[in-house]
């Protein structure tokens, strides 16, 4: 009878919407403590579908701080891509140039307003970013590691990671504001403050202090559901990163810094 009440016990609290000791833990609780114990906060018990409620929120969150960040970054994206049309244009008729032109000043207001459209768009985007995050880590977690997790339990820290690089932009859209310019800094961009079109330019200006802060919460936690050293992620993780901004580095010296990320 004891061994039959104990696993209802067990069955309870850690049945298919937890995992680990204890009770899944409270959204805002998970939320709280991410930002001041990650480790802590992905400790103990899982809400199986906490990750759809963050996602959600900082979706939402980031299309209204980008329309905010709109009349900083607009005219910056235009002068850049107007620049790179300017390059091409002895190999345009006058209506093509005056086409692609209309195009671009059209086309980059649109993006910063808040439609339904580009709601659409911006949490299906956010959505699968998360998702190659989480896949990549609960690869390398389960895999590489050889650890065992769900992998809704990965993407449940790398969706709350996410209230990090949120934290960054609501600082950044603050300095923007404060500034009058889109051309801030919050990390290593501030030793390359002359945007030049270098590489080293675009890549340092992602090297963001909330970045560095969003992957090493991703790392805790992973480190806290697999029970190994949070360390053993950011090897994972950390060349990752490296490699895609360096790629959007790369990107934007070739569009002449039109790319935002």
């Amino acid at each position: 009878m004891s061994q039959i009440i104990e696993r209802t016990v067990k069955t309870d609290l850690s049945g298919p919407f937890s995992h680990g000791a204890g009770r899944p833990k409270g959204f805002f609780l998970r939320l709280y403590q991410s930002f001041l114990s990650p480790h802590e906060a992905f400790s103990g018990g899982f809400g199986a579908w906490q990750w759809v409620i963050a996602l959600l929120i900082t979706g939402m969150l980031g299309i209204a701080i980008q329309s905010l960040q709109g009349p900083y970054l607009a005219p910056d994206i235009k002068r850049a891509a107007l620049s790179q049309l300017e390059r091409v244009r002895d190999q345009l008729s006058t209506q093509q140039y005056e086409d692609i032109r209309q195009q671009i000043e059209e086309g980059v207001d649109q993006e910063f307003k808040i439609t339904p459209l580009n709601t659409l768009t911006e949490l299906a985007f956010a959505g699968l970013f998360a998702v190659c995050i989480a896949l990549f880590a609960w690869f390398g977690g389960n895999f590489l590691l050889g650890g065992q997790a769900l992998f809704w339990q990965v993407l449940t820290v790398v969706a709350f990671a996410g209230f990090i690089g949120l934290a960054g932009d609501i600082a950044r859209t603050a300095l923007m504001a404060a500034k009058g310019s889109s051309y801030v800094q919050i990390g290593l961009g501030s030793v390359w403050t002359t945007p030049d079109n270098s590489f080293n330019y675009y890549l340092l200006r992602q090297m963001e202090f909330f970045s560095m802060w969003r992957i090493a919460v991703t790392c805790i936690g992973l480190g806290a559901i697999y029970s190994k050293p949070a360390l053993s992620f950011a090897f994972i993780l950390t060349p990752a990163w490296l490699a895609f901004i360096a790629l959007v580095a790369l990107a934007n010296g070739l569009m002449g810094g039109a790319l935002v990320y």
